[in-house]
């Protein structure tokens, strides 16, 4: 069984201003949205959590963002990506976002439903989001969670 690690990209805070309707495929390749401003240093008071730290292919895992603060988020992009290698493609799919309108699946380098972003960060400040991340038919390795979050004009990065 392939070891499932779970990551957390957002160590530093930037302050930007926000995609309201979701994250931009531009953000596909490294999930930086492109704003242009310099890094605050700051943990980022939110967690990334999976049900299980394994997979087999085609297994369905329930990863769940969550707040570890006081601070709750409106948006965010997580797709999970091999944790052995600089490969930008993320693996597996997402489904079943949480009952919300402000969540949605979205598709990066032409492949259904492999990123799970926000799809109105307008309207609600989120402790806690989850989704079934459905493993690829064939092992990938070692693969890791990578998200961002993102609160009012600052992201976790």
């Amino acid at each position: 069984m392939v070891k499932l690690l779970i990551w957390m990209l957002s160590v530093l805070l930037l302050e930007v201003q926000g995609y309201p309707s979701g994250a931009p495929s531009s953000t596909c390749e490294n999930m930086t949205p492109s704003h242009g401003v310099d890094a605050q240093g700051s943990v980022a008071p939110y967690a990334v959590t999976a049900d299980s730290n394994s997979y087999q292919p085609n297994d369905v895992i329930t990863v769940t963002i969550e707040k570890t603060g006081s601070t709750g988020f409106k948006g965010f992009i997580l797709q999970a990506r091999r944790a052995d290698s600089s490969v930008t493609t993320p693996i597996g799919t997402f489904q079943n976002p949480s009952t919300t309108t402000n969540a949605k699946l979205m598709d990066c380098f032409s492949v259904a439903d492999n990123t799970f972003t926000h799809s109105d960060a307008s309207a609600l400040t989120h402790d806690s989001l989850s989704v079934e991340w459905v493993a690829p038919a064939q092992a990938q390795g070692n693969i890791e969670f990578r998200y961002v979050p993102f609160h009012s004009n600052t992201f976790e990065l």
